[in-house]
């Protein structure tokens, strides 16, 4: 083989070898991005404002001192899946019924969500049904939620525009939409629900420059001076997204600012008593 025939092949080889690099690095930055979305949404505090600021009419219907989080592993015809994020509430009119919240992060959109979400349902209520844990009349009721943090608009097949609640108090779901979106880029755009942890990770997320990260944060750090006992974990877990979110954004100079604090919530908490952070 000529030399220049060796060297054309090295840079085909390499050439190659830098796209599936690439697309390994781009499913796990995706991962990682999902993975901080999920975490977030692990405090219960956090699901009751998306309930609350979202979906009022459901809201009005749970007892939200009884939301608990089952998510879990669960197996059906073989087939093994773990929901991003499960949880369940019991109406507060003492009829025994309650409400299975599932949750799912996208940073990217998949047109096969409304079987995913289908399936998911389907595999939960077999795992209730085995522990005998469905309602006293045997149903299972559930709401999805897929929330899309990527850049391009959310446009997969099956989303309903709206969540119903008929005077029974029965959440309306049809399985030609099996899901609702919220799609936080486009969101953010719109009037948000005010003083919510939901609303403010929307806004966050649509940053494109530091610049724009500095007055929410820093609203975000006095609010969460008066919340209380959910002070501490709720700054935490904006930290931590953050930490997560702004570098696999491009924004590294909030990102390694936040993971290079001796406490990423002092990062928020400074920002609360007027500081810039830094940037």
């Amino acid at each position: 083989m000529s030399t220049s025939a060796s060297a054309i092949r090295r840079l085909a080889c390499y050439a190659i070898t830098s796209r599936v690099s690439t697309r390994v690095a781009e499913r796990r930055q995706r991962r990682s991005h999902d993975a901080a979305w999920k975490q977030f949404f692990s405090l219960s505090i956090v699901v009751e404002h998306l309930l609350a600021g979202f979906f009022p009419e459901v809201a009005a219907l749970l007892d939200f001192a009884t939301l608990a989080d089952i998510s879990g592993e669960w197996v059906h015809d073989g087939a093994r899946r773990r929901g991003d994020s499960v949880w369940r509430a019991s109406y507060r009119d003492g009829s025994g019924r309650s409400l299975v919240l599932f949750l799912e992060f996208q940073s990217t959109v998949d047109a096969d969500m409304a079987r995913r979400v289908l399936r998911n349902v389907g595999m939960a209520a077999e795992r209730l049904r085995r522990n005998r844990a469905l309602d006293p009349d045997g149903r299972l009721r559930a709401l999805c939620v897929v929330i899309h943090s990527g850049r391009s608009r959310w446009n997969a097949p099956g989303a309903a525009r709206r969540v119903a609640v008929d005077d029974d108090g029965e959440v309306l779901c049809l399985v030609a939409l099996p899901y609702a979106a919220l799609d936080a880029r486009r969101m953010a755009e719109e009037h948000l629900p005010a003083r919510n942890l939901v609303s403010m990770l929307f806004v966050l997320n649509s940053a494109s420059e530091t610049v724009y990260l500095v007055p929410p944060l820093q609203s975000l750090g006095l609010w969460l001076n008066g919340l209380g006992t959910h002070a501490e974990p709720v700054r935490a877990a904006y930290a931590e997204w953050l930490a997560t979110t702004m570098l696999t954004a491009g924004l590294e100079r909030v990102g390694e600012w936040i993971v290079d604090c001796t406490d990423g919530e002092e990062f928020i908490a400074r920002l609360g008593n007027g500081a810039d952070g830094g940037f």
